[in-house]
């Protein structure tokens, strides 16, 4: 388990506003089609790594306490823990991607409990596989570089100095259980998605 990570990074954050509410000229050229778009990551992950090696990295898996305004979105009273998995979508080992799903108490016991043995499976695989999965709407956000996700994400040499972060949440439901996912795209998602885009624009 990577420690520098799964110590509660992404709590007391602000700044999440709803996709509506950002408009696409104000996101980065080379984001903002991932940004807005409402498919399965992993699969999109899959196509960067073409004929090299995906895979998920977790580091971490634990019951522990979050931020409000994540308590807020699974609609779960304060006293709660939620199940937090954290993890990096990697392409030949070279993390792309920071995924942190959040599940309460009583999807653990019910619809989402099979994710508590979730292991090195995507999570995205398992979520677009299945019709009766509803995605809630999208929430945008832009972390400072004085976030302490990016804090950590710079001590393990993946995010340079003054560089923010961008990324994404959203609720989903199964039968009316939620599950929260958040996805931050790392410097390296940037440059393998540019790089697939030249070589389809060159085919």
């Amino acid at each position: 388990m990577n420690k520098a990570l799964a110590s509660g990074a992404v709590a007391g954050r602000r700044g999440w506003l709803p996709r509506r509410a950002v408009p696409a000229a104000r996101l980065p050229v080379a984001l903002r089609r991932v940004l807005l778009d409402n498919g399965s990551l992993t699969a999109l992950v899959r196509e960067i790594c073409a004929d090299r090696s995906f895979a998920v990295r977790v580091l971490s898996q634990s019951r522990r306490p979050v931020a409000a305004d994540e308590r807020r979105l699974l609609a779960m009273p304060s006293g709660q823990w939620p199940l937090v998995r954290e993890v990096y979508l990697c392409r030949d080992n070279e993390p792309l991607v920071f995924a942190r799903s959040l599940v309460p108490p009583c999807g653990l016991e019910g619809s989402w409990r099979h994710l508590r043995r979730q292991g090195r499976r995507p999570l995205g695989a398992t979520l677009f596989a299945d019709v009766r999965v509803r995605r809630g709407p999208l929430e945008l956000g832009c972390l400072p570089p004085s976030d302490g996700l990016c804090r950590k994400l710079r001590g393990e040499g993946l995010l340079a100095d003054n560089q923010p972060l961008r990324g994404r949440r959203s609720v989903f439901l199964l039968r009316g259980q939620p599950l929260l996912v958040s996805e931050f795209f790392l410097p390296a998602f940037v440059l393998a998605l540019e790089g697939t885009r030249n070589r389809c624009s060159k085919s």
